[in-house]
């Protein structure tokens, strides 16, 4: 099933069910911005169908969210697919749900099956962090099909740390996967991710390394920001205006 969401609809209209067509194949909401649109698609599974309370919770986070978002950033692509599926993971550790960019203007979101409440508590918990995440990088160019950055866990560190920093300005809220280590342990890890050949393996850096720890690029990238912020005077959204060698010159890292 595939649902229209008219973008500027805000939390309050979209939580009534009632406006939106859940029976026809493609449903629209009334009174949809005919310009800023969202298109919303949903990948039933064996363990999981997804409810009409369920899309509706999950259609108003991702509308206001956009809202936020292209507010920022005028620029924004108008049109974004959003496939939406559950995921059989716990995923406590970045709020429930994580998220790809997988080509301009499109956007998967997989939400955890295995939270102890239900799929509509995961989804409010993390589902507005993620998605302004994945959104920042659709403008930032950051994607896995036309990707406009060359290779290289340095890069990757960077535009990884920039929407992590973006999506907790968005949304008041730091996951505990995002979280740096202290101060010394971070520039050490900085240290190895600056000295890594441009073909380095990308899940070792970003997910799990062999040696035990997760995350070293997002966590890493999240100190990296925040160090380059405070040393530019720039701003999270200034900031992202900047290519990922000026922010590793801010950084300074010696």
């Amino acid at each position: 099933m595939i649902v229209k969401i008219g973008a500027s609809l805000g939390l309050a209209v979209l939580s009534m069910t009632t406006a939106i067509e859940l029976t026809a194949e493609t449903a629209t909401v009334s009174h949809r911005d005919e310009i800023r649109n969202l298109t919303v698609s949903y990948q039933d599974s064996e363990e999981h169908t997804f409810s009409a309370s369920e899309k509706a919770a999950i259609e108003a986070i991702l509308s206001d969210t956009y809202d936020q978002v292209k507010a920022i950033y005028p620029d924004l692509a108008d049109e974004v697919s959003v496939s939406v599926r559950t995921l059989a993971r716990d995923l406590t550790m970045v709020g429930h749900v994580t998220g790809m960019a997988a080509a301009p203007g499109r956007i998967v979101i997989m939400i955890s099956s295995l939270h102890p409440e239900s799929l509509e508590v995961a989804a409010r918990d993390g589902l507005a962090g993620t998605f302004a995440h994945e959104l920042h990088h659709l403008r930032r160019g950051w994607t896995i099909e036309g990707n406009h950055y060359g290779p290289g866990i340095q890069i990757a560190t960077i535009n990884e740390g920039l929407a992590v920093i973006f999506a907790e300005s968005i949304t008041g809220v730091s996951k505990p996967g995002n979280m740096q280590p202290d101060e010394p342990t971070s520039l050490e890890w900085a240290r190895e991710i600056r000295e890594l050949p441009v073909d380095a393996d990308y899940g070792t850096w970003m997910f799990q390394h062999p040696d035990g720890r997760m995350g070293v690029g997002y966590r890493t990238g999240r100190f990296l920001v925040q160090r380059a912020m405070e040393n530019s005077g720039l701003d999270i959204v200034a900031l992202s205006e900047q290519t990922p060698d000026e922010i590793w010159a801010w950084a300074e890292v010696e």
